[in-house]
């Protein structure tokens, strides 16, 4: 009992080695969970994704609770320090205190999730990861009609939802519209062959309409 005494007492002593070790123990749980959650899979589903991204998260904002808690009275001690530069620090780390709000509002708003399809500016794709700081897509080609994927991903950082409107596309990964013009040498009434051309719609599309 002495000896694990004298453990605590000596890490408590050297919080640095301290934090070693928890984030350590934080990593490989992480690693471990993500691995459960991923299986032998050979290609992820959106569900795993959803999952792999809170957890990701989740123990993002754990590992920040932890080191704030053990360097508490460090912490306290350095802000009444700074506090003649704050403002200098605050336009410093403006463009990742931006990021931390775009992710509050992203997450408040429920503007998109993992799986749906967004545009952000000029770039679109389907979301397959976000975190504090950023939006991770993969990127579709959406302005030659072809709705393919580009083989490429785009990281947006969460500022970017302050900036530019996210329009949420997730109808048009379902469906997309087509249109179709008919030339014809002379003028031909049309109108008598809509019911016949109606009825072939329908049946088509019957099992998207369930």
């Amino acid at each position: 009992m002495e000896k694990v005494q004298q453990v605590v007492d000596f890490l408590l002593t050297y919080k640095s080695v301290l934090t070693a070790l928890v984030l350590l123990v934080i990593w490989l749980l992480r690693r471990l969970l993500l691995s459960m959650i991923r299986g032998e899979d050979a290609f992820i589903s959106e569900k795993q994704r959803n999952w792999m991204s809170r957890t990701k998260n989740g123990t993002f904002v754990f590992t920040l609770i932890i080191l704030f808690i053990l360097w508490q009275s460090e912490i306290n001690q350095f802000a009444l320090s700074v506090t003649a530069i704050a403002v200098a620090i605050v336009v410093a780390s403006k463009e990742i205190i931006l990021c931390f709000t775009g992710s509050i509002q992203r997450a408040s708003s429920r503007s998109f999730r993992i799986g749906d399809w967004i545009e952000v500016g000029k770039l679109s794709g389907e979301v397959i990861e976000h975190n504090m700081m950023a939006t991770v897509i993969q990127e579709i080609d959406l302005h030659h009609g072809q709705y393919h994927y580009t083989g490429k991903t785009a990281t947006l950082p969460n500022s970017m939802f302050f900036t530019y409107p996210v329009k949420n596309l997730n109808f048009m990964k379902r469906y997309v519209y087509h249109n179709f013009t008919i030339v014809v040498k002379d003028f031909v009434n049309l109108y008598p062959l809509f019911p016949e051309l109606t009825e072939k719609i329908e049946e088509h599309c019957a099992y998207l309409v369930r």
